[in-house]
Parts: C-alpha cells; structure tokens; sequence
C-alpha cells in the first residue's frame, strides 16, 4: 500500500503543518513518500518536501511569512492585495530560497497541487511532477486567495484560483485513494459554525458570483471533510491537528508563526498512530525509499 501526505492549507496556520513536516522530515527521517497533496498555504510545503529540499521551508515559513512584503493589512486601503502572492512567488520561490523544478519532476514523490476553476467550479488536480505547466504558475494559482488577493491566475487556456474554501482537505483525489494517509490539519477537528456564509453575504456585493458560492459554503464542506477524517482515522490513516484554534488567518507576527510551528512539530512527535506508523515503515521491504539515507 502507498503512503501520502495530505496537507491542508489555511492561511497563517499552514506554519503548523509545517512544523509536523518538519518532525516527519528532521525528527523521523520520513523524507519520502508516495504521493503528497498540500492545499493552499500548504502547497509550497509540499513542494519542497517532493523536490527534496524540505530544508528550505524553514526560512521560508520563519522568516519571510512574517514580512510586512508578504501581508500587509493596511494595502486594504491603498487598493491593493492584502497578501502578496505576486511576492512570495517571484522573490521567495524563484530567487531566494530557489525551488528547483527540475528536482521536483524528477522526483519520486509524486506532487499533486490542487486548483479551482473559475469557469466550472471544479477542482482540479495538477501532477507537478508531470504537468506541462510552469509550477510556480501553478502554485501562483494555488495561492489566489479570494478577496485578499484580487486575481485569477491562468494556466494554459483557463483561470483558477485558491481552492481552499471549496476543498480545504483533498481526500478523495485518484492520487491517495487506497492509499495510507499522514493526513495534516491546520485547523482542529471540532465542526465549525457557518461563519463563512456571513463573510461571504458581508462581501457579496464585491465578490463574482463563483466566489460568493465558494465562500459561501466553504465552512459546510469543512464540516463534510472532518466527517471523511472521522471514517479514514477508523480504516487506519493517521491524522495530526491542532487542539484548538490558535493563531488567525493574517496575523504573521514571528512569535505567532513560531508558535504555530513548534506545536505541529511537538504534536507530531507525541502522535501515537504516527509512531506505529514509522514503525512498520521501517519494517517495509521498501523502508530504504521512505528513509534513504542521503537526504
């Protein structure tokens, strides 16, 4: 049976399923799996631990998600994005700390980034190690939050934009089906009441009618997705969340964004089903692959 990584995104909280990746990577010397999926904030995440260069998520998620370059609540009234993915892509991916798509094409890590169309709604599932699209486009797209970040990002002929308030968790994708799961919550696992449907009727005047949608039901398909982690945990898949809701979504002072790392890091390492898990990876005539040695 493979393993993945399933990894949800959220905003500032994805500092949190950083810290967890940071455990599986440092602490367990989990530096491979079959397949891992990162939504949203959580796809560069994943992108690095693919292409193996997890290492570098750490400066990234430390130091610079807490610049004033990056989110910036005072834009608000200058009319521009609130969070700059613009940034974060063509400084910090590209230049600063390089992601190399060379590695992650090659890589035996399979790496699924999940978009949403603007014209259909759905949500797509792009295999960076085999799309013909630029992978740093694609995580432009996977970033393109509605509201904060006021654009739709094109790939090939058609638009797409943040799926997270549709899809925050992609369980049910062809690419982990059947397979274990590490499956990495930013948020906990309590339901959560309808906020989102108030925020959305708040901003439905400004919002195209595909975001008002979106939004509108986002915290609803939350709900439906903790019902699935319920049922998964009960076959045998792994899940590691927050106890409670620290943080918010734009606040990236560094001491908030450090908290939420080491609390994903110590909730990893104290996380028993995921001990077990190592364990009998470990015991895998494949263990080399999930452990190798030179990374």
């Amino acid at each position: 049976m493979n393993i993945s990584i399933v990894a949800e995104g959220g905003g500032i909280r994805g500092a949190y399923v950083f810290g967890v990746a940071e455990a599986l990577w440092s602490h367990y010397g989990l530096h491979r799996v079959d397949v891992v999926v990162g939504t949203s904030a959580s796809a560069g995440t994943v992108a690095y631990y693919a292409s193996g260069q997890h290492r570098l998520g750490r400066p990234v998620w430390l130091n610079e998600i807490s610049s004033p370059r990056f989110i910036n609540a005072r834009n608000i009234l200058r009319n521009r994005t609130v969070v700059d993915i613009d940034y974060m892509i063509d400084t910090v991916f590209k230049r600063r700390f390089p992601l190399d798509p060379i590695a992650l094409k090659s890589s035996p890590v399979r790496c699924i980034i999940p978009v949403e169309s603007y014209r259909t709604g759905k949500i797509e599932y792009i295999d960076a190690t085999e799309s013909p699209f630029d992978i740093f486009e694609v995580l432009r797209a996977s970033s393109a939050v509605p509201i904060v970040y006021h654009k739709l990002v094109t790939l090939g002929n058609e638009k797409y934009f943040d799926p997270y308030f549709t899809e925050p968790l992609s369980l049910e994708n062809s690419y982990v089906c059947g397979s274990r799961k590490i499956i990495i919550l930013s948020k906990p696992r309590t339901r959560v009441s309808l906020r989102s449907a108030r925020i959305a009727e708040l901003w439905r005047p400004a919002l195209p009618r595909r975001i008002y949608r979106t939004l509108h039901e986002s915290d609803a398909r939350r709900n439906a997705m903790m019902d699935t982690c319920d049922s998964l945990e009960k076959d045998g898949d792994v899940i590691i969340a927050p106890a409670a809701l620290y943080g918010k979504n734009l606040d990236n002072r560094p001491a908030v964004i450090a908290d939420l790392f080491h609390r994903g890091y110590e909730d990893a390492l104290a996380n028993e089903p995921l001990k077990k898990l190592i364990a009998e990876l470990k015991a895998r005539p494949r263990s080399d692959f999930y452990f190798p040695a030179y990374l």
